[in-house]
């Protein structure tokens, strides 16, 4: 994902929804884009389903983590764009295969007055490392400071190193030297360079940012921003239609399209459907027999109708894919997957028509808790595979235990989201070793294709590779790759078009039109 690889993870399932065709997705980039007049506004007050965990987008995000505080309060020192990069908190950079130089912008100081230097960028590079490199900063070999200039070098060619540089917020060394990594209280009490500082943060409730009005740069639209937490859906579209709030970020599609159509909500509101980086998949253990058959696991794929999937537990709101990269799903076929497991040695007693009778399988599906949408899928599943005679038990439970599980080898399946990069680089995922290759999942030719990616490369070699890859995941699957989810919010009418990035509307540059 352009501009953000720290936070890639496997995450807990789902939301979302739209009933409108999803328009053009718009980013506005440069400066000089963005210099709009101001005009007076009142706060915005924005809706988001869940209270992030703190507001470094630096340790361990999670959604709303990075979203609120990514570019907002904290800034890189790049800025990812469609067509390249941008300076941010340096004025200017030159890029080779294996080195970024950075000159930093004069002038820049943090919330609480301190002028930003270069040894605040080489302190969170540190910091970063200390902290066991988070994929995509792994290669990154030394970051070398020389009065204003800043030299950030990697183990050799990358072509991920200025995206993965441009995901990083720079953070103030004269406040987290002091204290623990880990536990420090800047985590919730944030100290950048952004348009946006902590004005107020009620646990439980709402945090308010406001305008900081000694930004080096564009000063913020809005002058406060007020985002509640609200986890009921109900409760959420209840504040929209009372008008008690500009932006509801998070429609789940058990919502849609009923409530969308109310003539309430579309009088007041917009409908703004994204495409984050994101896909729903049952990752395999392929330590457990016969998972460690690829043939069935190729089985599996064909038994679902992900299409037909996708309509019912997200009402279409996504794309059925077969694997990360893939422009097509395949198409159901119940008979080619009980000739795979025919073949596989998985025969049916007598040919009975429906259930297995010589070897009843049944496999361990680990469930996140607290999602419709979750619970949903593993009885579509349940349907789906219950027709070549195999039962899914789920386990369900909080993500954190259903993570040492999956540490741990104990389980068949596990129902999760991959967040937060794109397919040229999955390799913490299923490359040999991953950090996050749970699954045990080894095979040379993925492997080759995911160093390749990783490696600069003509654009039309890069979509060779990513083509290469997606039909290596069909042939060997790792998972069962299900849909690509998209996002649905309401935007006010009063905001007019809002300026929306990769995955989330642009917070800096929301305004009041007048």
């Amino acid at each position: 994902m352009t501009g953000r690889v720290l936070a890639m993870a496997v995450g807990a399932l789902f939301g979302c929804g739209s009933e409108d065709p999803p328009p053009p997705t718009r980013r506005i980039d440069s400066l000089a884009a963005r210099a709009a007049p101001l005009v007076p506004a009142r706060p915005i007050r924005l809706v988001i389903d869940a209270e992030p965990a703190h507001l470094n987008p630096d340790l361990d995000p999670d959604q709303w983590s990075y979203r609120l505080a990514f570019d907002n309060i904290y800034e890189p020192l790049l800025r990812a764009t469609d067509s390249g990069f941008e300076p941010v908190l340096g004025d200017r950079y030159s890029l080779s295969e294996e080195r970024i130089v950075v000159h930093l912008r004069p002038g820049v100081r943090f919330h609480d007055g301190e002028l930003l230097t270069a040894a605040d960028v080489a302190f969170t590079f540190a910091a970063l490392k200390g902290a066991r490199w988070p994929p995509g900063l792994r290669e990154i070999s030394q970051v070398e400071v020389a009065g204003d200039t800043v030299r950030i070098s990697a183990d050799r060619p990358k072509t991920l190193l200025a995206r993965a540089v441009a995901s990083v917020g720079i953070l103030p060394a004269h406040i987290f030297s002091r204290g623990a990594w880990g536990h420090h209280p800047a985590h919730r009490r944030p100290v950048g360079t952004g348009p946006f500082r902590l004005k107020d943060w009620e646990r439980g409730r709402r945090i308010v940012l406001e305008r900081f009005d000694r930004y080096w740069g564009l000063p913020s639209a809005a002058p406060e921003v007020e985002i509640l937490f609200e986890s009921d859906s109900a409760l959420a579209l209840g504040m929209a239609r009372r008008g008690e709030i500009d932006l509801l970020a998070h429609i789940l599609p058990a919502w849609v399209p009923e409530h969308l159509n109310s003539p309430t909500l579309r009088s007041a509101f917009q409908t703004l459907r994204t495409q984050p980086p994101r896909f729903a998949f049952v990752l395999w253990n392929l330590a457990r027999m016969p998972l460690s058959d690829p043939s069935v696991r190729r089985a599996l794929s064909l038994a679902i109708d992900r299409s037909h999937l996708l309509a019912q537990v997200r009402h279409g709101l996504g794309r059925a894919i077969a694997a990360p990269g893939s422009k097509t799903a395949p198409a159901p076929d119940l008979a080619a997957a009980q000739s795979l497991l025919d073949r596989a040695g998985l025969l049916r007693n007598g040919g009975g028509p429906r259930l297995w009778q010589r070897q009843a399988l049944r496999f361990t599906l680990l469930v996140p808790s607290g999602s419709h949408e979750a619970i949903e899928l593993v009885r579509r599943l349940s349907e789906s595979f219950g027709k070549l005679g195999i039962a899914l038990d789920p386990i369900v439970g909080d993500l954190a235990i259903l993570k040492l599980r999956m540490q741990r080898g104990l389980f068949d399946g596990a129902l999760l989201e991959w967040y937060g990069a794109r397919e040229d680089d999955l390799s913490p995922l299923i490359r040999s070793g991953g950090t996050l290759n749970y699954g045990r999942y080894s095979v040379r030719k993925v492997d080759e294709r995911l160093d390749a990616l990783r490696m600069p490369q003509p654009p039309e070699e890069h979509q060779r590779l990513v083509a290469e890859l997606a039909a290596a995941l069909v042939d060997d699957p790792p998972a069962l790759f299900l849909y690509a989810p998209d996002d649905v919010s309401l935007i006010a009418h009063r905001l007019g078009r809002p300026p929306v990035g990769e995955e989330f509307v642009r917070l800096r540059e929301l305004r009041v039109q007048p």
